[in-house]
């Protein structure tokens, strides 16, 4: 559990009560290579947290062909943001591309208690804005290389 403390805190200061929620209601879940945290088309309100391991966010066009955008390895978040915010179906895979365990909590048992205060906002800002990151630096990249 220390692990999933850690991570929780490397986000900000956050209070014990809403790190001691998280904890009761995440449950370690090991997932082999090659199989699904979110598979794309399935609904979906999973929040994970790398324990070990290393995941792909994966989308595949309707021409079959799979297309990577994202690593996440330990102490990374793991979720289809949208989906997991409105339960709506995921847009992408999150696939393990080795043997991994991860925290995992239902985002909605963990978030209605706590939607009005200052350090769940920070949470959802921080989960947010990573996110946002990591799609600027991919289009970027987009823009500016390449094929070869």
């Amino acid at each position: 559990m220390k692990d999933l403390y850690n991570a929780l805190q490397a986000i900000g200061k956050l209070p014990d009560s809403g790190v001691e929620r998280f904890a009761k209601l995440a449950r370690q879940t090991k997932i082999v290579k090659g199989g699904y945290f979110i598979c794309e088309g399935d609904r979906t309100n999973k929040l994970g947290l790398v324990k070990q391991g290393l995941f792909r966010s994966v989308s595949v066009s309707q021409g079959g062909v799979e297309c990577t955008f994202d690593f996440s390895s330990e102490g990374d978040f793991i979720y289809e943001c949208h989906a997991m915010r409105t339960s709506a179906v995921a847009e992408y895979s999150v696939q393990a591309i080795e043997d991994a365990v991860i925290w995992e909590v239902d985002y909605k048992q963990w978030a209605e208690p706590f939607q009005d205060s200052a350090w769940w906002n920070k949470i959802l800002l921080a989960l947010t804005t990573s996110e946002l990151n990591q799609k600027r630096v991919r289009e970027i990249e987009l823009m500016q290389f390449n094929g070869k």
